[in-house]
């Protein structure tokens, strides 16, 4: 299905920008196993690294699956929500 191979896809970036290289979404599991937490919980990233890839999100999903922006946008940030990185804030 096309959903995950976008979902996929995502991981596997996000994952790039924080210095992790795995090859599939089963590295992201084993990942969990080893840190004894899921894998969305184990890095951080600025809110200008969350934008950048929002973007990047957004436009995959939009050549995808040829939502609207509004749409693409939406469903980044729920992505985002639900799975990306903690958010470090730099003061």
């Amino acid at each position: 299905m096309i959903i995950d191979k976008l979902y996929e896809t995502a991981v596997l970036e996000m994952a790039k920008r924080v210095g992790l290289n795995w090859d599939s979404y089963e590295d992201a599991l084993a990942y969990s196993k080893e840190h004894g937490t899921v894998w969305y919980n184990t890095k951080e990233w600025t809110e200008e690294d969350m934008a950048d890839f929002k973007d990047w999100l957004v436009k995959l999903l939009r050549k995808e699956t040829k939502w609207s922006k509004k749409k693409g946008d939406w469903e980044a940030g729920v992505f985002i929500l639900c799975y990306g990185w903690r958010t470090k804030y730099e003061s």
